[in-house]
């Protein structure tokens, strides 16, 4: 697949453009015709409707984002009620909500040319550009899909439907493998069919793309319980302690507590800290957070320094110094906040 091949198809389509809204969209209109049989042709004829929709609105520009900013903000007030309904133990409001939705996900499902993700951030959408090779335009999309199947997925785990939530998990997966809430969504299906291996291999390759701190703990401690299940009680403690490294929690402090307890094993903290990369090693979990989420946000965080964007600057120093306590960081960072 060529990406080079439709963009030389755009390029010669856009030449045949007058300027002439009328006779613009005529041409538009009659050339989608000819691209029925195209290679491409779908992806091509997607985007003819896509300048037609834009030549249309180009005049009332500002009424068109103002209400599509509404559609916006309407399905995000409907998420929060699913939310709400989910809070409530009401699945069966949630999903009636939800279902409605579902239909609409097909408008970003992709093509030969296109790849619909939803980033949290820029971060992540540098990160993934940089690592994963991929040749598609991406794009992002109309729906906020990550919301819409993070809830979906809730209600079928409710439901007991738990097949389906995996396949509608790998689609939240496709649109952000860097979003964990997806992959902790997978390992708990996992602990409901008591597939142990699962988890472990699961949350073991997501550490891989892992570098929001809490979410870091979160996995440390997922593993922590996979540990304690199979007695391997060293392995375990090393989990709960570096969970605590990147958050510390009452769920790990309470997990270190129960060990202690239960096998009397007088849990020396520094001893453990040191023993932890090796024990880490022997079972080819990650230690440290990939150095290229550092290496980009500390880019990034010097750029906006430079172009008086503090505020921007402050935030992803701030992901560095999370990633690596590093004390001239801390330092730089106090500096910033007082100058803002």
């Amino acid at each position: 697949m060529s990406i080079e091949k439709y963009n030389n198809e755009m390029k010669l389509i856009s030449s045949k453009l007058t300027g002439n809204k009328e006779k613009d969209i005529e041409i538009l209109e009659s050339l989608k015709c000819d691209y029925i049989d195209h290679e491409y042709g779908d992806e091509i004829i997607d985007e003819i409707n896509r300048i037609i929709g834009r030549i249309l609105y180009n005049e009332e520009e500002e009424d068109f984002d103002n209400a599509y900013e509404g559609d916006i903000n309407k399905i995000m007030e409907e998420l929060k009620l699913v939310q709400k309904y989910i809070n409530e133990n009401n699945i069966e409001k949630a999903e009636k909500i939800i279902l409605d939705y579902l239909p609409m996900l097909d408008i970003c499902r992709g093509d030969k040319i296109n790849l619909y993700m939803e980033f949290r951030n820029p971060l992540e959408e540098i990160y993934y550009k940089y690592k994963f090779e991929n040749d598609k335009i991406i794009k992002k999309p109309v729906l906020p899909i990550a919301s819409i199947l993070e809830k979906y997925v809730y209600i079928l785990i409710k439901k007991g439907e738990l097949e389906k939530a995996l396949k509608y998990i790998e689609k939240g997966i496709k649109c952000n493998p860097l979003n964990m809430a997806f992959v902790f969504q997978k390992a708990s299906i996992h602990a409901m069919l008591n597939n142990a291996e699962d988890i472990f291999e699961v949350i073991k390759d997501s550490l891989k793309l892992c570098y929001i701190p809490e979410e870091l703990a979160r996995s440390y401690r997922m593993l922590g319980g996979y540990f304690t299940e199979k007695g391997l009680w060293k392995e375990a403690i090393c989990c709960y302690l570096y969970s605590n490294f990147w958050e510390e929690t009452e769920i790990a402090n309470g997990e270190l507590d129960y060990i202690s307890e239960t096998t009397n094993i007088n849990i020396d903290i520094e001893h453990y800290i040191n023993i932890t990369p090796e024990v880490f090693k022997k079972h080819g979990v990650l230690f440290k957070p990939d150095y290229t989420w550092i290496e980009i946000s500390y880019g990034m965080a010097s750029e906006f320094e430079k172009s008086g964007r503090i505020d921007d600057a402050i935030g992803y120093y701030m992901v560095c110094y999370n990633l690596t306590k590093d004390e001239e960081l801390k330092e730089k960072l106090q500096k910033l906040l007082k100058r803002n």
